[in-house]
């Protein structure tokens, strides 16, 4: 259903449920949100083509306050704050180490964070802008591609963080089966996203800062969110609302568009009495799944994980065929399909292909 606004309401259908009772929920400017009256998924309008359009070096410094962030490299303690949290959290109950994939990740916060904590990274993201941020800044190894077709090896992840990412997804279905197979049978997956069923999302009701349809295509709760997840292959571990830690700067920044000129004199006040950088937690409407794979032994078979993190050929493998890749003039080769993939300055980019002959 990527041309949504040229259909009429009565033609929508839930792609996740396929029922076709479908209610119109909110006009946000000029786009749509709708519901699902059976699983409660909410969906944009906006093209998921365009969408993905959007991610670029702009992105994370907007003019735009519906789109994208003013300044993202400025909240990074507001980040790094609820990013440690998170992780200690993971390392307490579920996970000491490992190898950590970062879909999402942005100007690489979390990746710096699980980086101090001796954590193996991988970063990924669909802005190769972000991805060639995070090498250069963190030396940590990134790569570009769309998370519903990661080029990785079966079983290599001990833990993959999906942090603000699903709802961006043109395919979330598609995303969680591609990623199953890519984490260790006692892996875990990480989900940090909106709660459309959150107390801050029924009072602000159109209002609610996450609702932002042309990067937001979808719009999850608790419980369908994990009924998408059960059906995608995942035993879920733990459920519940999340909170964030962030800088008392940040909140009211974010709070601007609600409380006007307010904020400012606020703002002012907390620059004056140094408190700005003051980190509190807070409840932003988010809901966070823990999960971890239910396997068959199709995943087990001639692909057991990452033999060796430093080399490229023992991460990767053909997103088009799965078949595993050669190196050849810093361009990662299949022999299988015929098909190239750039490696520009390090990151390779699996959006990005072109047909050779053998």
């Amino acid at each position: 259903m990527k041309n949504i606004p040229n259909k009429k309401i009565e033609e929508l259908y839930c792609e996740f449920c396929s029922c076709k009772k479908i209610t119109l929920k909110y006009k946000i400017n000029n786009d749509f949100i709708f519901k699902c009256e059976k699983c409660s998924i909410m969906f944009s309008s906006f093209d998921r083509n365009k969408s993905q359009q959007l991610y670029d070096k702009t992105y994370y410094s907007s003019d735009d306050n519906n789109e994208g962030y003013s300044d993202y490299d400025a909240m990074s303690l507001t980040h790094k704050s609820s990013f440690k949290k998170r992780l200690k959290f993971i390392e307490k109950n579920y996970k000491k180490g490992g190898l950590v994939i970062d879909f999402g990740c942005a100007l690489g916060h979390f990746c710096e964070v699980a980086k101090d904590r001796n954590w193996d990274v991988i970063g990924s993201d669909i802005n190769s802008y972000a991805a060639h941020f995070v090498k250069n800044k963190y030396d940590i190894k990134t790569f570009v591609c769309d998370i519903a077709n990661p080029p990785l090896r079966n079983n290599i992840a001990d833990l993959i963080c999906l942090y603000d990412l699903i709802e961006h997804t043109t395919n979330p279905k598609e995303a969680l089966k591609a990623l199953k197979r890519v984490i260790k049978k006692d892996g875990i997956l990480h989900i940090v996203t909106p709660d459309s069923n959150s107390i801050s999302a029924k009072i602000l009701g159109p209002y609610w800062f996450h609702y932002k349809p042309k990067e937001h295509l979808f719009y999850f709760n608790k419980k369908n969110l994990a009924d998408l997840m059960t059906d995608s292959g995942f035993k879920i571990l733990k459920i519940n609302s999340n909170v964030s830690y962030m800088t008392l700067q940040d909140i009211f920044l974010r709070l601007s568009s609600y409380l006007g000129k307010l904020s400012n004199i606020i703002l002012r006040f907390l620059s004056f009495f140094n408190l700005g950088n003051q980190v509190v937690p807070i409840y932003v409407g988010n809901l966070e799944i823990v999960a971890t794979p239910i396997k068959d032994i199709k995943h087990f078979i001639n692909d057991n994980g990452a033999e060796n993190l430093t080399d490229n050929t023992g991460i990767y493998k053909c997103p088009r065929c799965n078949n595993n890749f050669v190196i050849n003039e810093n361009k990662f080769c299949c022999e299988n399909c015929y098909i190239l993939f750039e490696i520009d300055s390090g990151v390779p980019n699996f959006l990005i292909s072109k047909k050779y002959s053998n």
